[in-house]
């Protein structure tokens, strides 16, 4: 784990914690799961046996209507 993302971590938890049960939280939690992994971008989807999948948050910076014509029909 690179240095920056560990001494980052502490402060996207709590700020994560802080979020919980409000609509922050889940550009909260992204932001806490980049001080732990590096990645380019991240998708949210709720689950629900036998019934189409709940958007819940993105953070695709383009393109963003792919996401909704090939994955979440």
């Amino acid at each position: 784990m690179h240095i920056l993302f560990k001494d980052a971590m502490p402060h996207a938890l709590a700020q994560a914690i802080d979020a919980l049960h409000t609509a922050s939280f889940t550009s909260r939690l992204t932001a806490l799961l980049k001080a732990i992994i590096h990645f380019n971008c991240a998708v949210i989807i709720g689950h629900r046996p036998g019934k189409h999948p709940i958007y819940l948050f993105d953070s695709i910076p383009e393109r963003r209507e792919l996401l909704f014509q090939l994955y979440l029909l």
